[in-house]
C-alpha cells in the first residue's frame, strides 16, 4: 500500500515537470497494485484506486492514448459514485473532480451529451460545496465551471457557455488575486476559455484582452517551467491568433500562430501521440492566413503537413475526421486559386467519399 501511494504521488509530481512518460508508468504500477489490494479489501483500498484511476485517465490523454484514458475515467466514477452514496460527506469532493475529469474524456470521445451531463452533476456537487466552504472548495468549482462552458458551447448553448465561463474566470480572478502562485495557472484556462466564448458572443474587443492576459500569465508561467506549461502556452497563442485575425490585425495574428506551431511542432517531436493533433490544428490555421496573405505555394505547402498529421492520427483517433475534412476543404480552395482544378477535385472526392458521422461537428 504505501509502494503504491508512494508511485501515485510520484506520478503527479512527475507530470507536473513535464516529464509525462514516466508519470504514466508510475502511475500504471501504483494502480496496478491498487487492483490487487482492493480485490482483497475493496473497504480500505478502493477510494486509493479510484483517485489512482483518475489520475491515469489523465496520464494516458496526455500520451493521447484516449481510449484508454476513457475507460480509466469510468472506472474511477464508477467506484466514487458507489463509495459517496454510502458516505457523501467522505467521498462527494472525489466524486466530482473525477466526473469533470470523465466528461473532458467523453468530450475527446465523441460522446458530447454524456459529457455534459458529467460535467453538470460536477458542477451541482461543488456548488453545494462549495456554499458551505467556500475556501475550500471555490477552486475546484471554478474549474468545473469553465469545463462546463465548453461542453456547452459544443452543445450550441453559446449564452449558457459564456455565462459559466465568466462565472469561472470570476472566481479565478479573485483566487490569484490573494495568492498567484497557487492560482495564476487556473486563471489563465479561465481567461483562455473565457476568450472563445466572448468571440463566439460577437464581444471581439473584450474576447482579445482576456486572450491576451492569458498569453502573458503563460509566457511568464513558460519561462520558469516550459515542460509544464508550453503545451497551455501554444493553446493560448492559437486562441489569440484568432481573435487578432477577427479583429483584422493579420500580421500580429500571423505571429501568433507561427508561435503556436513553433511551440507544438517541438512538443511533437518529443510526444507525436499527444501533440501532433494540435500541431495540424495550428497548422491549418497558419495556411489560412498564410493564403489570405496571398502566399498560396506556402499555403499548400503548410496544408499538406497538416493532411498528412491528421491522416496519420485518424486510425488512432477516429475523432479527428472532421478536422481531417476542414484541412482537406482549405487545400482544395488552395489549389483552385492555384489554378489546379483537377487536383483540387479529387480531394474533394475524397471528402466525399469519406463523409462525417451523423453527429459529427466540424
Amino acid at each position: 500500500p504505501a509502494l503504491a501511494t508512494s508511485l501515485s504521488n510520484l506520478g503527479i509530481r512527475l507530470s507536473e515537470v513535464g516529464r509525462g512518460a514516466e508519470a504514466l508508468t508510475a502511475t500504471e504500477q501504483a494502480a496496478e497494485i491498487y487492483r490487487r489490494l482492493a480485490a482483497g479489501n475493496p473497504a480500505a483500498h478502493e477510494p486509493d484506486l479510484a483517485a489512482t484511476l483518475s489520475n491515469l485517465g489523465n496520464h494516458l490523454s496526455q500520451a493521447g492514448r484516449r481510449a484508454e484514458a476513457l475507460t480509466a475515467a469510468e472506472q474511477a466514477a464508477e467506484i466514487y459514485r458507489r463509495l459517496a452514496a454510502g458516505n457523501p460527506a467522505a467521498h462527494e469532493p472525489d466524486l466530482a473532480a473525477t466526473l469533470s475529469n470523465l466528461g473532458i474524456r467523453l468530450s475527446q470521445a465523441g460522446r458530447q451529451a454524456e459529457a455534459l451531463s458529467a460535467e453538470q452533476h460536477a458542477v451541482e456537487i461543488r456548488r453545494r460545496l462549495a456554499a458551505g466552504n467556500p475556501a475550500a472548495h471555490e477552486p475546484a468549482l471554478a474549474t468545473s465551471l469553465a469545463n462546463l462552458g465548453n461542453h456547452l458551447s459544443q452543445a450550441g448553448r453559446r449564452a449558457e457557455a459564456l455565462t459559466a465561463a465568466e462565472q469561472a474566470a470570476e472566481i479565478h480572478r479573485r483566487l490569484a488575486a490573494g495568492n498567484p502562485a497557487a492560482h495564476e495557472p487556473a486563471l489563465a484556462t479561465s481567461l483562455s476559455n473565457l476568450g472563445i466564448r466572448l468571440s463566439q458572443a460577437g464581444r471581439q474587443a473584450e474576447a482579445l484582452s482576456a486572450e491576451q492576459h492569458a498569453v502573458e500569465i503563460y509566457r511568464r508561467l513558460a519561462a520558469g517551467n516550459p515542460a509544464a506549461y508550453e503545451p497551455d502556452l501554444a493553446t493560448s497563442l492559437a486562441n489569440l491568433g484568432n481573435h487578432l485575425s477577427q479583429a483584422g490585425r493579420r500580421a500580429e495574428a500571423l505571429t501568433a500562430a507561427e508561435q503556436a506551431a513553433e511551440i507544438r511542432r517541438r512538443l511533437a517531436t518529443g510526444n507525436p501521440a499527444a501533440h501532433e493533433p494540435a500541431l495540424a490544428t495550428s497548422l491549418v490555421f497558419l495556411a489560412m492566413l498564410t493564403a489570405m496573405g496571398g502566399d498560396l505555394s506556402e499555403a499548400l505547402r503548410v496544408t499538406a503537413e497538416s493532411v498528412e498529421l491528421y491522416r496519420r492520427r485518424i486510425a488512432t483517433t477516429p475523432t479527428l475526421l472532421p478536422q481531417l475534412h476542414a484541412a482537406l476543404e482549405l487545400q482544395a480552395l488552395v489549389l483552385d486559386e492555384l489554378d489546379r482544378p483537377e487536383d483540387a477535385e479529387t480531394v474533394r472526392r475524397w471528402v466525399g467519399e469519406n463523409p462525417l458521422p451523423p453527429d459529427s461537428h466540424n
